[in-house]
């Protein structure tokens, strides 16, 4: 219980998927079981991430996937690919941020998206990727582990009345899933168009 409202992450849950254990944790203290979870895809962020003696630091790309200018490293920290996108799981009762630089959590969400993502412009206004978790493999990467967690793609299922993204992360939509998701603004392309 945190009477005092001093817990740093501001009452928001983060995710994190522990490779030794192989388990889904919020706020590193809960462990939970999970089936399903909805993806908003228009909180989708890629860019740069780093754990130093300050805690953990992100810098994020303009548009999705297009990688802006690796920062310089901190002493013998070093900066990696990172990743973060609002969730929401069955069974947990708010929305959980992932957001990540962990070699194995990084490499499965990238493997989750091309299960969906050549149909968002199809999907119902309201509805959402679902994706089914159907378990992990567990591989040594260099001195360590690392995880491959797997998902299957199950529909664009309704929101969850209770996925409610805080303002703050709504506010800053990547441009890419800003101008992916508004279709009906976008221009058709004629031979016209084409310069050759």
């Amino acid at each position: 219980m945190d009477i005092l409202g001093s817990n740093m992450s501001g009452g928001n849950s983060f995710l994190k998927f522990k490779s030794n254990e192989g388990e889904w944790w919020v706020n590193n203290e809960s462990v939970i079981d999970f089936t399903y979870m909805q993806i908003d895809t228009s909180t989708i962020k890629s860019g740069w991430g780093i754990y130093s003696n300050n805690g953990f630091d992100h810098v994020w790309d303009e548009k999705l996937g297009i990688k802006c200018e690796k920062p310089d490293d901190i002493g013998e920290y070093k900066w990696k690919r990172a990743f973060s996108v609002w969730l929401f799981l069955d069974g947990w009762d708010t929305p959980v941020l992932w957001q990540s630089h962990a070699f194995g959590e990084l490499k499965s969400f990238s493997n989750i998206l091309p299960l969906f993502w050549n149909q968002l412009d199809q999907a119902r206004e309201g509805t959402l990727p679902t994706v089914k978790y159907t378990g992990h493999d567990i591989y040594k990467v260099g001195k360590g582990n690392t995880s491959n967690i797997k998902f299957e793609f199950v529909d664009f299922k309704p929101r969850k009345p209770e996925f409610v993204v805080p303002e703050w992360a709504a506010d800053d939509e990547p441009e890419a899933i800003v101008e992916m998701q508004a279709t009906e603004q976008r221009k058709e392309i004629t031979n016209e168009d084409i310069p050759f």
